[in-house]
């Protein structure tokens, strides 16, 4: 119920655009129209019940929660210690000490409870009036309201001499273990949910400088700074690579695992992740315009969607908290004309230990382990309802290059086998990152020398240059049932070279599973009918769609809906649009997000049936959630209105039922 009051601001405060809860590091993101200033929203955010403060930065999150453990741990260490010792000092007076000796253990009783009073249960006071002022439902106010009329009829008691109705020490003892649930429940949120939401790509280390002692952090980096990184650090902005040679991967780029080659003054995006030995680099964008950067942005955009079933445990929270309160109400009225001490007692006791907090915190829990669990697995989750939907999938169609392949494009032949030509074709491709100029320069390396050609790529057909007065073209044969470019000099062909793409050994057995679940397996490819029956035959699929233009391959997939897509992140984009889930395999990992809902990470399709098993446990592991929220909040309601529960005992479950759902969840998405 908290959460949904601030998420929907926007409805209370026309200042507000949007805001959005990060419940495992206690902070909402909100965004405001230009004439709004923080304080004004912070004011606002305070009149509704909470505690609020501005932070500037993600980066003072961690600061913000740790000044807040360190007052809330004081706090906690006072109220142990004066708990403790009160319980020490009444001990002598439940076991029958003499009548003279009574007042000085009482008033002891009383003088350690006061630090309690006074400040380790300021948090409740302060949380108290903002819900009341607030006209909203707090469990603050009922504590508050226990702990001041348990100190004052304990206190009247006491000056009456009464000192066998004191109670500041089951008082102190609940107010402890209200403070320990709330210490333990923060920590949770803090270490466990925060830390499986962080996805940094490696970037978050500084940058050291090339021609100056000191380093920068990415989002200092100027346009002409010069950098020397180390084996294994990512770039964090476009570049140009300054030294003669260097190893890259480019999977955050173009999905590839192998590495790739780069010579000096080549183009890099940001992404890459150098393999070889140190490189320098010059910087020729700022961080914040990077495509990286934009991509960390869109996958928080992609953190704040929430799934139906999470809409619909907010639902559900908000209507069972004030189902309580209903209930502790009538019954506290009703039972009053009985026993009014034991009618607060007990409604005191039912508004503590059916707290909806487990029953919030399973669904959400669930979904966030279960993007974690994936990206352990080598799976980079974009929409979290991929869990649900993914259940849904009857069709699975797959492409071939890259997809049941290993997309790493490897020369087969060269006609005729002359050195001088292919030291031409090395030197147009310098200009292209197409993984045909990779593979030739892999294959013929040693061949190449600076022949001062000026190429230019034609995207989609190939490489034209001028040299000593003759027009060169490298180009795609469309001739050819095999993958293959020819060279042109002046029109005529001169050279063709061949190229192959092995089916990955994963590719069969995966299909197989997948086929065993059930599911209809379709090969969607633009390759010709030899190349994709070939293919087809290897990996055991029977339908077999070939020749196939990208709108060819949506309309497949509309047709056999609901089906999932698994392809090239780039060349099927509308495929994986159209499709019920789209998984990107191939090309840039970053464009992939506005068409896919998840990458793999990892070479080949073997997780594929690794997602339908996550999202089947995900789903068990949702409905045992709710299952044990349900049957502990109606088992401890039941017991703590009929009094076998009491306030103090309470105060024990309340954290417990959290941890179970904690161990339920670690268990079931393992």
């Amino acid at each position: 119920m908290c959460i949904q009051k601030l998420e929907n601001l926007s409805n209370y405060d026309d200042k507000v655009k949007s805001a959005h809860v990060y419940f495992g590091q206690s902070l909402v993101e909100i965004q405001t129209h230009q004439q709004t200033t923080p304080n004004e929203v912070v004011d606002y955010i305070k009149k509704l019940g909470f505690k609020a403060e501005f932070l500037e930065d993600k980066a003072e999150i961690f600061e913000a929660n740790k000044r807040s453990n360190r007052e809330h741990l004081s706090k906690l260490g006072v109220a142990g210690f004066c708990a403790g010792n009160i319980m020490l000092a009444t001990v002598p007076l439940y076991s029958g000490v003499e009548t003279e000796y009574k007042h000085y253990f009482s008033y002891l009783a009383f003088a350690l409870f006061l630090p309690i009073m006074i400040y380790s249960a300021q948090d409740f006071y302060k949380n108290a009036w903002r819900s009341f002022k607030a006209k909203s439902l707090s469990i603050d106010l009922p504590i508050t309201v226990a702990l001041i009329t348990g100190f004052a009829f304990s206190t009247w008691n006491l000056f009456k001499a009464e000192y066998d109705h004191l109670y500041y020490d089951s008082t102190a003892s609940f107010i402890f273990l209200i403070l320990s649930a709330r210490y333990l429940l923060n920590k949770l949120q803090q270490n466990f949910i925060a830390t499986y939401s962080d996805t940094d790509f490696g970037l978050n280390h500084p940058y050291q400088l090339t021609h100056y002692e000191g380093s920068k952090k990415k989002e200092f980096l100027l346009v002409g700074d010069q950098l020397t990184l180390t084996k294994g650090q990512a770039l964090p902005v476009k570049s140009k690579i300054s030294s003669d040679f260097s190893e890259w991967n480019l999977s955050l780029i173009s999905g590839e695992t192998y590495p790739k080659d780069y010579q000096k003054n080549m183009i890099i995006q940001s992404g890459a992740i150098l393999i070889s030995g140190k490189c320098s680099v010059e910087v020729l964008e700022t961080y914040k315009n990077s495509r990286i950067c934009n991509f960390q942005k869109k996958l928080e955009d992609i953190k704040k969607t929430k799934s139906e079933f999470v809409h619909f445990t907010d639902r559900f929270s908000h209507y069972f908290i004030l189902s309580v309160f209903t209930v502790a109400i009538v019954f506290g009225i009703y039972f009053a004309q009985v026993d009014s001490f034991q009618a607060f007692q007990r409604s005191l006791a039912l508004l503590i230990v059916a707290c909806p907090c487990a029953l919030a915190l399973g669904t959400p829990l669930a979904y966030l382990l279960g993007v974690y669990r994936a990206n352990q697995a080598g799976i980079l989750v974009y929409k979290k309802d991929i869990f649900d939907r993914l259940l849904q999938v009857k069709n699975i169609f797959f492409d071939k290059t890259g997809t049941l392949t290993h997309g790493q494009i490897s020369v087969q032949r060269t006609v005729p086998y002359d050195p001088h030509l292919i030291n031409i074709v090395l030197n147009m491709e310098l200009v292209s990152q197409h993984p045909i100029a990779f593979a030739l320069r892999k294959k013929y390396i040693n061949y190449y020398s600076d022949l001062k050609i000026s190429a230019y790529e034609i995207p989609g057909i190939g490489i034209q240059a001028q040299w000593n007065d003759d027009t060169y073209r490298f180009l795609k044969n469309v001739d050819s049932e095999r993958m293959s470019s020819v060279l042109y000099k002046n029109n005529e062909p001169v050279l063709a070279v061949y190229f192959e793409d092995s089916v990955r050994m994963d590719s069969k057995s995966e299909i197989s599973r997948l086929a065993s679940k059930d599911k209809n397996i379709f090969l969607l490819t633009g390759d010709t009918s030899l190349v994709a029956q070939e293919v087809a035959g290897e990996c055991g699929i029977e339908n077999v769609f070939y020749d196939q233009t990208p709108d060819m391959k949506k309309d497949w997939v509309r047709k056999y809906h609901p089906a999932l897509m698994v392809g090239d992140g780039l060349n099927d984009v509308l495929a994986l649009q159209s499709a019920h889930i789209g998984i990107s395999v191939q090309g840039s990992v970053q464009m992939s997000a506005d068409s896919s809902d998840a990458y793999l990470l990892k070479s080949g399709i073997s997780q594929i049936s690794f997602l339908f098993n996550l999202s089947e446990r995900v789903r068990s592991t949702i409905y045992t959630n709710l299952g044990i929220s349900l049957f502990y909040n109606f088992v401890a309601g039941y017991f703590a209105l009929t009094g076998a529960i009491n306030p103090l005992i309470a105060a024990i479950l309340m954290p417990i039922s959290s941890v179970v759902i904690l161990l339920n969840t670690l268990r079931g998405v393992r």
